[in-house]
């Protein structure tokens, strides 16, 4: 016999916008509404409007404006686009340290054995894990290489057309930030500590599982998922001496992520304001929203101590 829910049947924009009223949502302009539900889809939107449910979920808080949703869903796109913008940053800034210190050692350091610990995980699953990802990271340039000329980069396409092998500071230009976390995982480890030390980190295990952080967060602003008041489940161990606990709370939200990005943006920018940015961010979406969306509100759900920007900023 089946077991399987029934799926939910088929809703028209019109019917989508009844079912909110009917909980007790508010709206003030219907043919707006509609066409954000055209151009946004109701489910991603479900994700901003669920704070302002009561706690049966069955009903909206009162005074819930579909509006509160939209601002949320606003301040959400800037702030994704924000963090992207320090991603970048970091990313390129770890290629280039990356490239630097493994080439140090051997020029084409990915096909180096000697620059990798490739020693059996006997405690694993899959003991050979560490071997099969140092062939993998030399296979997915070779499949690179093997694309056509015009979706090559051009410094790729030198290096083919001059018969040279490819050095690790341009082989590095290919491979993404994921594939430069899970590197880092299977380097010797003076290699890994001489990296996290460019950016005053001391143990590899601690910059492990920041890149690791960063690669996730990363990929939820580049696919559009919903980001300002995500809660995560990774552990960055050794991050109490890169940051000041008393500014968030707990090292599962949003915050705490923001706090260790601006960490490392400022290792590489010192003079950097990206901080200052975020809370611009954050004060343009109160600034916009109904008295639903309060400061208090906002800082709860991202993590944010009040009193953060005193400390931060005196």
């Amino acid at each position: 016999m089946d077991t399987k829910k029934s799926i939910k049947d088929w809703k028209s924009y019109q019917e989508q916008l009844d079912i909110l009223k009917s909980r007790g949502m508010i709206i003030d302009d219907e043919p707006k509404a509609i066409k954000y539900l055209q151009n946004i889809n109701y489910y991603r939107l479900s994700g901003y409007w669920y704070d302002f449910l009561t706690k049966d979920r069955k009903r909206f808080n009162p005074n819930t404006k579909f509006t509160d949703a939209k601002e949320l869903y606003v301040f959400d796109k800037k702030l994704r686009l924000l963090v992207l913008d320090a991603i970048e940053t970091i990313e390129i800034s770890l290629r280039a340290n990356f490239a630097y210190i493994m080439g140090e050692i051997n020029p084409i350091a990915y096909k180096s054995k000697k620059v990798f610990n490739l020693e059996k995980d006997v405690n694993n699953k899959y003991p050979n894990w560490k071997m099969n990802r140092f062939e993998g990271f030399k296979q997915k340039l070779e499949d690179y290489k093997r694309q056509k000329e015009d979706k090559r980069e051009v410094f790729i396409n030198h290096h083919i057309k001059q018969n040279k092998e490819i050095p690790i500071w341009v082989a590095l230009e290919v491979y993404t930030l994921g594939n430069i976390s899970k590197i880092y995982e299977i380097i010797n480890s003076d290699i890994a500590t001489n990296i996290a030390r460019v950016y005053d980190i001391e143990t590899p295990t601690t910059f492990e599982r920041i890149l690791t952080s960063i690669t996730i967060i990363r990929n939820i602003c580049s696919h559009h998922g919903r980001l300002w008041n995500r809660s995560f489940t990774f552990n960055i161990k050794g991050s109490d001496n890169l940051i000041d606990k008393n500014l968030y709370y707990g090292k599962n939200n949003l915050f705490f992520f923001i706090l260790i990005i601006d960490f490392l943006l400022k290792k590489i920018l010192p003079n950097s304001s990206w901080l200052n940015k975020f809370f611009e961010c954050v004060d343009k979406c109160l600034d916009d929203t109904s008295t639903n969306i309060s400061k208090k509100f906002i800082y709860h759900k991202m993590g944010i101590k009040l009193g953060a920007t005193r400390q931060l900023f005196k």
